[in-house]
């Protein structure tokens, strides 16, 4: 199945521990990107910091890997899982993307 960009869903996964003032510029820097993802999944592995409760309130859906750091590669798996999105974009807790990233890979 082909699909097409009128109907493309982009579900933007990123897995946190402890993302600090970084995740919180990533989260602000991807609303003010010139597509925004249909979803923003955020998968909380095992953070002590705020992480998982400032993702809820910029309106993320959040997941939980559990009690112990599961690492990155499990956290994208969780979050791929519950994803709704026809694309699946990962990008890390750190990673400031640029205002036209998803546009571009959208219309790649």
């Amino acid at each position: 199945m082909k699909v097409t960009s009128a109907s493309m869903k982009i579900s933007l996964i990123i897995p946190v521990h402890n993302g600090g003032s970084d995740f919180r510029r990533m989260l602000r820097a991807v609303r003010a990107g010139s597509r925004h993802p249909d979803e923003i999944l955020v998968v909380d592995d095992a953070s002590t910091d705020r992480s998982a409760e400032y993702a809820r309130e910029t309106g993320a859906r959040v997941f939980s890997t559990g009690g112990t750091p599961a690492g990155p590669a499990s956290a994208r798996n969780l979050g791929a899982g519950k994803a709704r999105g026809s694309l699946l974009v990962f990008l890390d807790a750190d990673v400031l993307p640029h205002r036209g990233t998803l546009e571009k890979i959208e219309k790649a």
